[in-house]
C-alpha cells in the first residue's frame, strides 16, 4: 500500500495537481546558508511552484518530442497541459490561502482546504475520458472528429467529479493524507 501511496503521490506532484510541500521545505531548510532559510511561505510556494511547473513542462516537451507535433495535436495536449496548470495554480493558492491566510478553526480550514484540493482532483478523471475517447476517435479512424461532443463529455465528468468532491468535502472529517508531516502535526497539536 506504501508503494501505491507513493506512487500516486509522485505522479500527482508531477502533474500539478498533488499537494505543495511548502512547510516540509521551510522545515528543511533551517540551516543559515540555506537558499530559503527564514523566507515566508508564500516565497517558498512559489519557488515551489516553478520548480514543479519546470519539472512538468520538461516532461511535456520531451514527450512532444517523443510523440510528434502530430500525435500532440490529436490529443489537445496543449490543452490538457495548461488545465493541469490551472488545476496546480488553483491548488497552491488554496494551500496558500487556507493554510497561511485565513484565521479560522481547523477543522473549517481542512473543509476549505478540501474543496480546493478536490477541484483540481476532479480533472483527472475528466482528462481521461477526453484522452480515452479521442484516442478511440483516432485508432477508429474518424474522419471528422467531433470535438464538441468530446469537450461537452469533458466538462460533464468534470462537473460529477467535482459535485462528487463538493460531497466529500462536507462529509469527510479529519485531516487530508497528503498534506505532509509538518503541516499535519501542525493541524493536529
Amino acid at each position: 500500500m506504501d508503494l501505491v501511496r507513493t506512487v500516486s503521490f509522485i505522479i500527482g506532484y508531477v502533474l500539478m495537481v498533488g499537494p505543495p510541500r511548502a512547510f516540509d521545505i521551510q522545515a528543511s531548510q533551517n540551516r543559515p546558508d540555506s537558499e530559503l532559510y527564514n523566507k515566508p511561505i508564500s516565497v517558498i510556494l512559489l519557488v515551489e511552484f516553478i520548480a514543479r511547473s519546470g519539472v512538468f513542462l520538461i516532461l511535456v516537451t520531451s514527450l512532444e518530442s517523443l510523440a510528434g507535433r502530430y500525435f500532440f495535436e490529436i490529443y489537445n495536449a496543449d490543452m490538457i497541459t495548461g488545465i493541469l496548470i490551472l488545476a496546480g495554480i488553483v491548488h497552491a493558492i488554496t494551500f496558500f490561502l487556507v493554510f497561511q491566510c485565513l484565521q479560522v478553526s481547523s477543522s473549517s480550514l481542512v473543509r476549505l482546504y478540501r474543496l480546493g484540493r478536490n477541484f483540481a482532483y476532479s480533472i483527472l478523471p475528466a482528462l481521461l475520458v477526453f484522452f480515452v475517447l479521442l484516442h478511440w476517435q483516432f485508432i477508429n479512424q474518424v474522419q471528422q472528429p467531433d470535438q464538441s461532443f468530446v469537450k461537452t463529455l469533458f466538462l460533464f465528468t468534470w462537473a460529477c467529479f467535482l459535485f462528487a468532491g463538493l460531497l466529500e468535502a462536507i462529509i469527510k472529517q479529519g485531516i487530508p493524507v497528503g498534506l505532509g508531516k509538518i503541516l499535519r502535526a501542525r493541524l493536529q497539536g
